[in-house]
């Protein structure tokens, strides 16, 4: 299986120096990222979206929330940033080379 392990329990390991997959939260990844897709199906406005979602999972940090609280917040982050891996962001479709920030 390559380098990489996968694990159906709780949690990171690192067994023998090999990094493990959690197949649990890449099921909740994918499951977010259906949800999302529902509920906002276009892909413009996705960086600001996760800028968001991080400014939310620091906030929860922060406070000390709960581990599941901040969990659901690590969740949206990586589900924003697997959609604009995937989809793109619409809003910077037509920025051209000399328009953009250097």
């Amino acid at each position: 299986m390559g380098m990489y392990e996968i694990n159906r329990g709780m949690g990171y390991t690192n067994k023998n120096g090999t990094k493990s997959v959690n197949v649990l939260t890449l099921e909740d990844l994918a499951v977010e990222i259906l949800f999302a897709r529902g509920k906002f199906p276009g892909n413009r406005f996705l960086l600001a979206a996760l800028m968001e979602e991080v400014g939310e999972l620091a906030q929860a940090m922060l406070q000390g929330k709960s581990e599941a609280e901040i969990n659901a917040e690590a969740i949206q982050v990586a589900c924003v940033a697997l959609r604009i891996f995937e989809e793109q962001d619409a809003t910077f479709a037509d920025l051209k080379p000399e328009e953009s920030l250097k």
